[in-house]
Parts: structure tokens; sequence; C-alpha cells
């Protein structure tokens, strides 16, 4: 143990693990809430993994795993870094240097309270290359929320190329805060995250923005995929939202989104002052929404309500609470269920854009 770098610590030189070279069962701590990188400490200079190395098994205040105050750190072929812990910000922590995930190297396994994988906090940038992988990593917090199950990122860069995948980490709130917990895959506090090639973030949960939450900072698809809903929708692997059934969640800041279409089926608004949806790239191809059952057609409004006509079985079809979708020429706008009778449900919108509604659009029960 010590105050920094548990098990290895570099500073002004070069550190190379090759093999199945192992750094493990080490810990930082220094003082209230200090001590940074259980199993290694990179203040400035240069530490690279290759083959089958693997930091695991530590812990720490910030970076239970690997701390990157300044310099240069990356990980090649194989290489791991899996089942550390820390008490406040990263399995791997960010401050201000360079992280590279090239091949198929993988963060997996570890948990903190913000960023339960990566945490990128400085000046810092983080880039995933290859098939590089961030798995099943979690993130808890009690009060004043966070999150960010496999990533939170507050300042810097972070960029997913190639095949990478961010998949089946967790954020969840614990402690009687009233405060929000969302990212379970990314949690955007600041800075840019960016997506390109046909990467991938699937498969995780959290109260809000199952697979992404933006809470300020830009959040930019160029490609890949964020895969949708909470039962599925876009895909039969999801990122669970329990509360805003959606895969992205924007509460400000800046979503980027590669085409129109569907781009409000993915992305649920949040506080909406100051957010924006932008379409950078018009060509691109949208992931296919799956409707369910046609069950109707826009009837009128009748005030703040939204009539659907059907037939003498829409109501049952669609008791209180249901959420419909209505077709809106390939734009999704989301409907509940308010007030059911024998050929008429009353809804309101929950997400998407009133006035795209138009008289004998299409209504689906959403499946």
């Amino acid at each position: 143990s010590a105050s920094h770098g548990g098990g290895v610590f570099v500073y002004n030189g070069t550190f190379t693990m090759n093999d199945s070279a192992s750094i493990s069962n080490n810990s930082a701590s220094f003082g209230d809430g200090g001590g940074g990188g259980g199993g290694v400490f990179v203040g400035d200079g240069t530490f690279t993994m290759n083959d089958s190395a693997s930091i695991s098994d530590n812990s720490a205040s910030h970076g239970g795993g690997v701390f990157v105050g300044d310099g240069t750190f990356t990980m090649n072929d194989s290489a791991s870094i899996s089942d550390n812990s820390a008490s406040h910000d990263g399995g791997v922590f960010v401050g201000d240097g360079t992280f590279t995930m090239n091949d198929s190297a993988s963060i997996s396994g570890n948990s903190a309270s913000h960023g339960g994988g990566v945490s990128v906090e400085g000046g810092g940038a983080f880039t995933m290359n290859g098939s590089a992988s961030i798995s099943n990593n979690s993130a808890s917090f009690g009060d004043g929320g966070g999150g960010g199950g496999g990533v939170y990122v507050y300042n810097g860069t972070f960029t997913m190329n190639n095949s990478a995948s961010i998949s089946n980490n967790s954020a969840s709130l614990s402690g009687n805060s009233a405060s929000y917990g969302g990212g379970g895959g990314v949690y955007v506090k600041g800075g840019t995250f960016t997506m390109n090639n046909s990467v991938s973030i699937s498969g995780n949960s959290a109260s809000y923005g199952g697979g992404v939450f933006v809470g300020d900072g830009a959040f930019n698809i160029s490609g890949g995929t964020v895969y949708g809903g909470n039962d599925g929708i876009l895909s039969n692997e999801s990122n669970k939202d329990s509360n805003a059934s959606a895969a992205l969640y924007l509460a400000a800041g800046t979503a980027e989104y590669g085409t129109k279409e569907n781009r409000n089926y993915i992305i649920t608004l949040g506080n909406r002052r100051g957010t924006t949806i932008k379409v950078v790239n018009e060509t691109a191809e949208a992931p296919k929404a799956r409707l369910g059952k046609l069950i109707g057609a826009i009837g009128g409004f009748d005030g703040a309500d939204i009539i659907v006509n059907g037939k003498d079985t829409i109501g049952i079809q669609a008791p209180v609470g249901s959420t419909l979708i209505v077709d809106a020429n390939g734009e999704y706008i989301y409907l509940e269920s308010t007030f059911p009778m024998q050929t008429i449900v009353k809804c309101k919108v929950t997400s998407g854009k009133r006035s795209l509604i138009k008289k004998g659009m299409k209504v689906y029960l959403k499946p």
C-alpha cells in the first residue's frame, strides 16, 4: 500500500508489462478521500500493457486500478483491468493524460461511485480502438447523485472507434437521496463523447439514460448504435431505463445524431431548457423501430388531449397508462392513454413533438 500507486508509481519514466504479468491486491490511501491508483499511478511518463497482462483486485479513493494524472497509458492485445474498486471515481481514472485501448483490451468488473469502469475528469483523452470493451462495471452512489456505470466524462474527450463496445454496465442510487442516478453505460457531465464506425452501447441499465445520460457537454453519434428502449424496441439488446424509457436521456447539453429518422425515438429530453438535438448527417442509416399493433388513427385534439379513434375494442386494448406510438412521417411521438372509452382514447404526449401530430396519422400500441 501507498498514498499513490499502491503497486507501481511512474513519474518521468517508462513501464511495460508483457506476457501474463500481473499487478494485483494493492491499495492507495491518503488522508480523507485522497489516494490515487490502487494498482498503478502514472504522474508523467509512459505505461504500456501487452499480451495478456492484467491489473486486478486493487483499491483506492480515485482510480482503483489505474490513475493517470498525466502522461500516456496504453493497453494492447488482450490486456485487462478488472475487479478493482474506488470509493470515489473510476476503476480507471484519467485526469490530464492520454489513455488508449487497442485490439481486444478490456476493462471489466470494476466499481466506483462515479465511472465504475472509467472516469475522465480533467483535460485528458480516452480512446477505444479495435474490439476493445468496457463491460460489467458498476457505479453506486448515495446522496448527491452521479453515475456512469461504464464511463463517466466530466471534462476532456472520450472517443469510440472501430467495433469497440460498452455493455452490461449499471448505475444505481443508494441511501436516501432524492437526486437522480443516470448513465448505465455512459454519463456525460461535461466534455465530449464521440461514437464512430460500428461501435455499440448496449445492455446497460440505470434510473435515467440506460445507455447514456447527458447532464452537460456534448454526445456525438457519427457512427455505431445506442440500442434503445427498456424492452428492446430497437434491438434485442436493450439499455434499460426504469424512468425515462430511453437509451439516451438528455438533461442538458447537446446530443448529435446521424439522421432525423427515429432520433426522438431513442432520445428523451429531461429539462428542455438549454438542450439541443442536432442532425449531423442526413444520409446516415438509423436503427429501425419495431412498431406494435395498429390500433387506430389520430382523430383530433381536445385542448391538451390527443384523440385516437379506433374500433369498439380500442378502450380495452389501450387501458390507462398504456403507451401508444404515432408514426409522424418517420418520426415517432409517444402518447400515454389517460381516458380510454369504447371507440376513442384520450392521450397525452410523453415524448416527441406534439406539433408534428396530424389528423389521420396511424397510431400503434407499443409492443
